[in-house]
């Protein structure tokens, strides 16, 4: 992805899978590299057991298969300013696959909206909301019943205290 390049809106790693075959050297790599994305080649390659080049070359074929899908930086929020977060899950009315899909645009489109999930049980949704303050929240929500009716019900739950945040993928 480019400088600039739009990073709140990336694939869904479910969409379109295509497995890769991997060795343990890939496995090792792949451990290393979501630890530390800015370790040299030659830093992995001792950690792991391959030359510079070899992790290059198997780094490079990670990318472009998408087992990698992007290298960012992880900003502390409380570091940056005021911040809530929020657990919001979301109840349809009903669902239809054209409502359905401009509802999941415009949550891709809001910066505040972390992370987004179709999940089963009660809800249909479950959303991951950073705002500085609780009328940002309302703004937000205020919106998604507007423009979407088929939204029966919105459950917030604010977050306290963070006792584990992760993006590491067990491989």
């Amino acid at each position: 992805m480019a400088i600039g390049a739009d990073c709140r809106r990336h694939p869904s790693i479910l969409g379109g899978i295509q497995l890769t075959a991997f060795d343990a050297f890939d496995l090792k790599l792949l451990e290393k590299v979501q630890c530390d994305a800015r370790a040299s080649a030659e830093e992995l390659g001792a950690a792991v057991g391959l030359s510079g080049s070899a992790v290059l070359r198997r780094l490079k074929r990670l990318r472009e298969t998408g087992v990698i899908a992007r290298e960012i930086a992880v900003v502390a929020p409380d570091r940056v300013g005021p911040n809530l977060r929020i657990i919001a899950t979301v109840e349809l009315e009903r669902e239809r696959a054209d409502q359905l899909s401009s509802l999941v645009e415009l949550l891709q489109e809001r910066p505040e909206v972390q992370q987004a999930y179709y999940i089963s049980g009660d809800a249909d949704l479950l959303l991951i909301v950073i705002v500085p303050e609780i009328t940002h929240y309302d703004r937000l929500t205020a919106e998604l019943v507007s423009k979407h009716p088929m939204i029966k019900r919105i459950t917030t739950s604010v977050v306290f205290r963070e006792l584990k945040v992760g993006l590491f993928v067990p491989v």
